[in-house]
């Protein structure tokens, strides 16, 4: 992983700054990927970004309200085409967790891989591949659960 800072930037920059604005979008994302910064911090903060904007389901089962503009574009091609799985991923999620349909470019072939990708160590492995969610899955990418943050913060009502 490219280090998103270097020491000697510390001292005359704020870690605040180095992301303003902050991606408001999967496109904005791959923009900002594009630009040099680190992938794994870009979705961090378009995720903050989301959860910020998003309002749980009103009942146990249904629909949060994540705004489309979140989602809808289509992103730059990036020279990972594990990333491009990943945000052809996520705009599915987002897309079916406020019962809409995830938008066309995530069933384009550039979103899928060919092999399969399995991140985090050895040890992680098993729990990785076991709460990676279908819209990673069917890319053949074992990622984890992606939105746990949005699901602690914005949970469901239990009943």
């Amino acid at each position: 992983m490219t280090a998103l800072y270097q020491p000697s930037m510390l001292s005359h920059m704020s870690i605040e700054s180095h992301f303003s604005p902050k991606p408001k979008s999967i496109a904005e994302v791959a923009h900002s990927v594009r630009n040099g910064h680190d992938y794994t911090c870009a979705v961090k903060e378009f995720l903050d970004e989301v959860i910020n904007s998003t309002d749980a389901p009103e009942t146990r089962y249904g629909f949060y309200q994540i705004p489309s503009s979140f989602y809808e574009d289509a992103p730059i091609e990036l020279d990972s085409p594990a990333h491009m799985a990943h945000l052809a991923g996520l705009a599915e999620n987002l897309a079916l967790l406020t019962g809409s349909q995830p938008p066309a470019w995530t069933e384009e072939e550039a979103y899928f891989l060919k092999e399969p990708v399995v991140l985090g160590g050895a040890n992680s492995r098993d729990h990785i591949m076991a709460e990676t969610g279908s819209a990673f899955r069917r890319r053949l990418l074992f990622c984890g659960s992606s939105l746990s943050k949005l699901f602690k913060k914005r949970p469901r009502p239990a009943a």
